[in-house]
């Protein structure tokens, strides 16, 4: 069975505040962003395993997390994991703003 995605409550958040920050910047280019990410999620969701491990000290051994880099918004990435055939969206992060601030989400998750 292919993981159903659902997004964290504050994953929608990080999304939001990346649309915002590049909308005042140059109009449309939030929803450039919001659609290279759908296609990110749409790409993994049928593949979850295939992205290598996120390695972070504070990280749990369980359960993995895996990050896909976007492209042309190259300093954000999608960060997710799989629960109970569940496909989770933890973060939409960026590189250089505080760094695993989204670890903690991960205990908020249902079934782990």
């Amino acid at each position: 069975m292919t993981p159903k995605p659902r997004w964290h409550s504050a994953a929608i958040q990080d999304l939001e505040a990346g649309h915002k920050w590049y909308e005042e910047r140059e109009p449309g280019l939030g929803g450039d962003l919001a659609r290279e990410l759908d296609s990110v999620v749409k790409q993994t969701w049928g593949r979850p395993l295939i992205q290598k491990k996120y390695q972070h000290p504070q990280l749990p051994a369980e359960p993995w997390v895996r990050k896909v880099q976007l492209k042309r918004f190259s300093e954000y990435g999608l960060i997710y994991t799989v629960v109970n055939d569940t496909f989770w969206i933890v973060a939409v992060a960026h590189a250089k703003r505080r760094p695993g601030y989204w670890i903690d989400r991960l205990d908020g998750l249902p079934n782990l």
